[in-house]
């Protein structure tokens, strides 16, 4: 495109030039040329003796003559300025013209034939045609070259340029890569050199640990021989405490025989005051050693102090003493009396033979009871199938249910009051408590202990954050109630839902309910409850039914769900009755979430001891005996195993010999699923010789994480 802009550049300035601006009428016809009168100027005189007297000349004269008169024509320059003096024209006729002598002017030589002048003209358009394209065609080549040097040029440049942008990005790179390696070199350096530091810290660290630990173990030496001196002066002071009562007990009068109630009471004398004082001084010494006893046991485990064993042996020595007195009294006292029981004693042995007689007989009668007695509850053992549980097991557990139904008398305030206001206390407090209990997971026990922190706040009418809103409840009166209420509800539904789902969750769930039982002990007794109305197999009890009982309620009363009037199917029944006891079983094997982990248990392994052996004594039942005892022993066989050792095991034994084939007797083929699993779950246990770990039991490291 740069090529042919140029040649028409170069079009354009021939065309501009002087050249360019001639013309020439292309159409000339004959009959336009012979319109065209040929007449000669006045001066064509003076021209043609000019040009005869130019003929007279040798024929060289006259042929370069001509050549200089017609080299006008074939120039394609403009014709040049001539003087009329030294230039002369002639043509073929003879004829001449001549100008004045002082005008210069262009002189043609005219042919006649106007044909041929048209062909000369046209020759010469021709010629100047063909030499204009050949200039221009050289012209043209001129500029192609030019461009061609221009673009070698440039492509020479643009190499060069290029060879320059790769020297430099090379000298770029080599010196980002001289800079990286040097970083690298430093970074290096920097890390060998924080590696020595950390090296060096390590050091320091593990000789402060070392040191730590020595004075830990030291610490421990000393406290455990503090605590042991503390149990031998406990001992020491339980054996004088012993001896002194001992004393006591010797130094007390005899109860008074019958018949002689009146001669002691008038044979009153000095002797028998100073008696009185002797035996009164003793009381005060022993209530003074069981007050040392008493602060000694709150002192934090050391037992009573050395002074106190001192002090306690100072009162031992006068109790000996006192006790020497108080025999020399007795001894005259009952010399004095020998002579006055005579006949007394005869009448008393007669009385004793006649009550020993009554005593006998009422005891006949007695036993003669409890034999009907027992014979009745046999028939009625073997018309039920069942065995009633303790009797105290089963107060115990409907003091829980009237607690439980006291509770939520106590609450009609908050739960019917049709107040905006206290609607919105109900509704936080409940968000308040299912909040936490819904986040509790075995994710570390500091998340644990953030959850047991916050609800303990609400619980002790502190302020909590719940979302965006401050919740207390202080702002009720009945708000405390409602919020124990509610957890304890709260935590029996995880059991229900989250523990049947996921066993392992159990833990957790118990770490935060045993955490909150033991700082708020209402609220224990409260979940106890919650758990006994939908478990009652907790207890342990199979509820039978009475005298105008529906069958709905029976089932109930069972620990079954309607919904509707559709009785729940027997494997999400036993599905919810397992989850709710693995929850009520690592309740029991879990210890209190302290520092320590040594805090004592509000419902720990002696409950765990009596379900199991109350539940052993209970005549099995179908699917519900075998679930209950495979949960129980899989989630707190182990604690139990360590705590009771080869009572457990007999336990086992008693299991695997005596209790299992009177399961497998009331159960059918399709209900031996739950016998099986208990019955391997034994002889794993006994071939093995110890009770595995349940999943998810939170060690003392967990709650260090």
């Amino acid at each position: 495109m740069d090529a042919m802009d140029k040649k028409w550049d170069v079009l354009g300035a021939l065309r501009n030039s002087a050249q360019g601006k001639l013309r020439y009428e292309r159409k000339w016809s004959p009959e336009v040329l012979t319109e065209v009168v040929p007449t000669l100027s006045p001066l064509a005189g003076r021209v043609l003796d000019l040009v005869q007297q130019r003929s007279q000349s040798s024929p060289d004269e006259e042929e370069q003559s001509r050549v200089s008169i017609l080299s006008p024509l074939t120039s394609p320059r403009s014709p040049p300025l001539i003087n009329c003096q030294d230039l002369i024209i002639g043509n073929r006729s003879g004829g001449s013209c001549i100008r004045r002598s002082d005008e210069t002017i262009f002189v043609v030589s005219m042919p006649e034939d106007p044909a041929e002048i048209e062909a000369q003209i046209r020759s010469q358009e021709e010629m100047y045609k063909m030499r204009t394209k050949v200039l221009l065609h050289q012209r043209c080549k001129r500029l192609e070259a030019a461009e061609c040097a221009m673009q070698h040029q440039a492509t020479q440049q643009f190499k060069r340029y290029e060879e320059e942008l790769e020297l430099e990005q090379r000298l770029e790179q080599e010196r980002r890569k001289d800079e990286l390696d040097k970083s690298l070199v430093e970074a290096q350096k920097k890390l060998e050199k924080i590696m020595e530091e950390h090296q060096d810290r390590t050091k320091v660290l593990n000789i402060r640990l070392h040191e730590a630990a020595e004075q830990h173990r030291r610490e421990e030496e000393e406290e455990r021989r503090r605590l042991a001196e503390g149990h031998e002066r406990a001992r020491r002071l339980n054996a004088l405490q012993e001896e002194m009562l001992a004393l006591n007990r010797r130094a007390q009068p005899s109860p008074p025989q019958p018949g002689t109630a009146a001669t002691a009471a008038g044979a009153q004398s000095g002797a028998l005051a100073q008696l009185a004082e002797l035996r009164m001084r003793a009381g005060q010494l022993c209530d003074t050693v069981a007050t040392a006893i008493r602060n000694s046991s709150d002192s934090g485990g050391f037992g009573p102090s050395p002074q106190d064993l001192a002090h306690a042996e100072q009162v031992l020595a006068e109790m000996r003493l006192l006790a020497v007195q108080v025999e020399a009294l007795r001894l005259q006292e009952e010399r004095r009396l020998e002579a006055e029981k005579g006949d007394a004693q005869r009448l008393a042995r007669e009385l004793q033979q006649q009550q020993h007689q009554q005593q006998q007989q009422q005891e006949q009668a007695e036993q003669q009871k409890r034999q009907q007695k027992e014979e009745e509850e046999t028939r009625n053992t073997n018309q039920v199938g069942l065995q009633r549980t303790d009797s105290s097991i089963l107060s115990w557990s409907k003091e829980l249910q009237v607690k439980l139904d006291e509770t939520m008398k106590n609450m009609d305030g908050l739960n019917s009051s049709k107040d905006p206001k206290i609607k919105a206390i109900k509704f936080e407090l409940a968000k308040a408590v299912s909040t936490p209990v819904s986040q509790i997971c075995s994710t570390s026990g500091s998340h644990l202990y953030d959850i047991t922190g916050k609800l303990n706040s609400l619980l002790s009418s502190q302020t909590i954050e719940v979302g965006n809103r401050s919740i207390s409840v202080s702002r009720h009166p009945q708000g405390l109630l409602y919020a124990q209420y509610k957890l304890g509800e709260k935590l029996v539904k995880q059991g229900e839902e989250e523990v049947a789902s996921q066993h392992k969750a159990a833990f957790p769930i118990a770490a935060v309910a045993i955490s909150l039982w033991d700082r708020h002990p209402a609220l224990g007794e409260l979940l106890l409850a919650h758990m006994h109305r939908k478990c009652p197999y907790t207890v342990p009890v199979f509820n039978l039914p009475t005298p105008g009982q529906n069958q709905e309620d029976f089932f109930r009363s069972l620990g079954y769900c309607y919904d509707g009037k559709t009785l729940e199917k027997q494997d999400l029944f036993l599905n919810r009755m397992s989850g709710m006891m693995r929850l009520y079983a690592a309740i029991i094997a879990t210890p209190v979430p302290s520092p320590s982990m040594n805090k004592s248990h509000p419902h720990g392994l002696q409950y765990g001891w009596r379900w199991i052996a109350q539940m052993l004594n209970l005549e099995p039942v179908s699917d519900i005996s075998a679930t209950m005892l495979y949960d129980f022993l899989e989630v707190a066989g182990n604690a139990m195993e360590r705590a009771y050792c080869s009572q457990f095991w007999k336990l086992l034994f008693f299991i695997i010999e005596e209790y299992l084939p009177r399961i497998e007797k009331v159960s059918s083929p399709a209900q031996m699923g739950s016998v099986s699993r208990l019955k391997l779950f034994v002889e794993r246990c006994i071939a093995r010789r110890v009770v595995p770990q349940a999943s998810g039991y939170l060690s003392e490291s967990f709650w260090k994480t």
